[in-house]
């Protein structure tokens, strides 16, 4: 957690607050999940970077939405289908 919020630190301005927190799920085994949520951005179009550490595995309890075309009623909620 330390590393990931060092990591962040040295990715802001320095007048960024910002806020860490840590949470201990023994499911995740030895994996490590981060979330960044960035607010106040004041207007500036930088270039959008991502990056990605660790393995490529998902840990995400989550499925991926399918891409497929079939399904028109995507937009009409569940519950009126």
């Amino acid at each position: 957690v330390n590393a990931a919020a060092e990591l962040i630190q040295n990715s802001v301005d320095d007048d960024a607050n910002i806020i860490v927190g840590a949470m201990i799920d023994e499911s995740y085994g030895d994996e490590l999940s981060v979330t960044v949520i960035a607010t106040g951005f004041a207007g500036e179009n930088g270039p959008v970077v991502k990056k990605r550490f660790g393995t490529e595995k998902s840990s995400s309890p989550f499925s991926r939405i399918s891409d497929s075309k079939e399904d028109d009623s995507i937009d009409v909620p569940s519950f009126l289908r």
